[in-house]
């Protein structure tokens, strides 16, 4: 069974960042066998207007490109931020903490 992932900003920024630190190579070599084993990353528009505003803030504009490299690298991944996805977010931020647990107890595996 598929599943989707949605990322929040830490991931997100983990991800994107450009000075490719050893849990940004880890990251991408698990989000590359997410997307082989039929699965979907999604990146929600606020997730990335929360991120862009922080890299805008640092100045990070390679981080930035980057981001935005990230987003349209998958056709869908970046979900724009609707009604309808604005009602149904608060029953995914319960799972969180658990989700981002379990993002890094990957990348240390």
């Amino acid at each position: 069974m598929s599943r989707v992932i949605f990322l929040d900003t830490a991931p997100l920024s983990i991800l994107t960042n450009t000075g490719f630190p050893a849990i940004t190579r880890d990251a991408i070599r698990w989000s590359v066998s997410v997307l082989a084993a039929g699965h979907k990353i999604i990146v929600p528009a606020i997730a990335d207007f929360e991120l862009r505003r922080e890299l805008t803030r640092l100045g990070k504009t390679n981080s930035l490109r980057a981001l935005d490299a990230f987003d349209v690298s998958v056709s869908d991944r970046y979900l724009p931020l609707t009604d309808s996805a604005q009602r149904s977010a608060p029953r995914f931020s319960g799972r969180r903490l658990a989700t981002w647990a379990r993002f890094l107890q990957t990348l240390k595996n």
